[in-house]
């Protein structure tokens, strides 16, 4: 049974909205399952003979599946409302039948979306009744902030199941547009790294074919030959053939990261693709703020974890974005927003809507193509540096700091300034989604 609490009278004549990839590179919906057992009474829904034997030994159960989706990036309500619907459908299986039970599921979940008021983005909250229980809060943050994340506490999660090395490489192989192929055990963590990870490249937008859990029948995708985003169920990964993955950065999120060249956890396999590096200094800053989130995070636990009302339901997917989430994420978002930083001295206008972008003057003056060495006044001597406007080029203590050309950071940029979504993001300066991008150029 599949119901969509925001869907519009056109969206059900079409069936709706799936998981995909839209015009912004973000997914085109969200949803949650759940899976209910009810049990069979004799003579109801099957043939007797099959009941009497089934009755003489045990029970006889029937699942019902329950799909709930949105085009709202609402997991937890999502989550919320699956486990009140369990729990009424739990308090009447002993005394309904199996066909009044689907009457009842379908009836308040109908009603749900009937009544369903969408809120407006960054301007009104809205609250929905459902069942018992208190009053569920939708909210979407405003469009001219951050992009939204999918649920309470994702930020957090991912960045513990990456370590700070594996998130500044994933995000290093997003923003040059590699091949990705994550995979796990857990199916949720598959669509959550996805979805924080394609959240954190703000200004930019992933452009490209997006999966975050890729059907086994689907895998083929694999040998696509342009960039994508997939996210594989481990137990699937036995059907790719190793050969194709020599081109494909792989993750296992399962066994912690450290590398991604490994293939299942284990060295010495086949080797698979390793990205470009971010910057030096814009790894350093990330990784620092990765364990800064994550100190802050076990600190709160800390002091309040103890304080939860023994017996209440903890959903930490219904919990809004923590201040530590939101300073992490502030702080990523102007690190990557300093990669481009002094853009626009390349930029010449043919029209309002057509930037013509000059690729080798960005790659010749970019701020990030120079990083800062210190060294003794004698040894930095027989160096060549690159003079940089406003370098730090005064001696301290028989010590001197020079910038100087860094051949990581122009490999990076040369081809962070080929990818679609930084020419995407040229396109659309105007509009509301790169006002914060602007402020932090300012």
């Amino acid at each position: 049974v599949v119901f969509s609490p925001d869907t519009t009278a056109n969206d059900r004549s079409s069936g709706g909205k799936g998981m995909g990839t839209g015009a912004s590179g973000r997914p085109g919906g969200y949803g949650g399952a759940g899976a209910f057992g009810t049990s069979m009474k004799r003579g109801k829904g099957r043939s007797d003979a099959l009941v009497d034997v089934a009755s003489k030994s045990k029970r006889l159960w029937v699942p019902t599946g329950i799909c709930l989706t949105s085009n709202m990036p609402i997991i937890g309500v999502l989550e919320a409302m699956l486990l009140r619907l369990c729990e009424a459908l739990a308090a009447k299986a002993n005394s309904i039948n199996p066909d009044v039970l689907n009457s009842f599921i379908k009836n308040d979940l109908a009603q749900l979306i009937l009544n369903f008021q969408q809120p407006i983005s960054g301007v009104l909250h809205c609250s929905i009744p459902f069942l018992s229980g208190e009053r569920l809060h939708v909210t979407l943050p405003p469009p001219t902030g951050l992009p939204s994340l999918p649920h309470g506490a994702s930020v957090t999660s991912v960045c513990r199941l990456l370590g700070a090395d594996g998130l500044a490489i994933l995000l290093a192989a997003v923003l040059t547009e590699c091949k990705i192929l994550i995979h796990s055990s857990d199916v949720a963590n598959l669509a959550m790294v996805a979805e924080v990870i394609t959240a954190l490249i703000y200004p930019f937008s992933w452009q490209l074919p997006y999966i975050p859990v890729l059907p086994v029948d689907m895998l083929e995708i694999v040998e696509a030959p342009l960039s994508y985003f997939l996210g594989v169920p481990t137990p699937n990964m036995q059907y790719i053939d190793k050969s194709v993955l020599n081109d494909i950065v792989v993750v296992d999120l399962d066994n912690g990261f450290t590398s991604p060249d490994y293939y299942d956890g284990r060295r010495g396999a086949r080797p698979t693709k390793l990205p470009a590096h971010l910057p030096t200094s814009v790894a350093s800053n990330i990784s620092k703020a990765v364990f800064r989130l994550l100190r802050e995070e076990e600190e709160v636990e800390e002091q309040f974890g103890a304080t939860t009302i023994s017996g209440a339901r903890h959903l930490p997917r219904l919990e809004g974005e923590s201040l530590a989430e939101r300073e992490f994420r502030i702080t990523v978002a102007i690190q990557i927003c300093s990669l481009v930083r002094g853009y626009y001295d390349c930029l010449f206008f043919v029209s309002a809507s057509q930037p013509v972008f000059n690729r080798d003057k960005f790659l010749r003056s970019a701020p990030a193509l120079y990083e800062e060495r210190r060294g003794n006044v004698g040894t930095m001597a027989g160096t060549h540096g690159t003079n940089y406007p406003g370098s730090l080029g005064g001696q301290h203590g028989g010590h001197t700091a020079q910038r100087i050309t860094s051949a990581r950071s122009k490999r990076f940029l040369s081809l962070l300034v080929n990818t679609q979504h930084f020419h995407q993001l040229l396109e659309r300066l105007d509009s509301d989604e790169s006002s914060f991008f602007l402020e932090v150029m300012e």
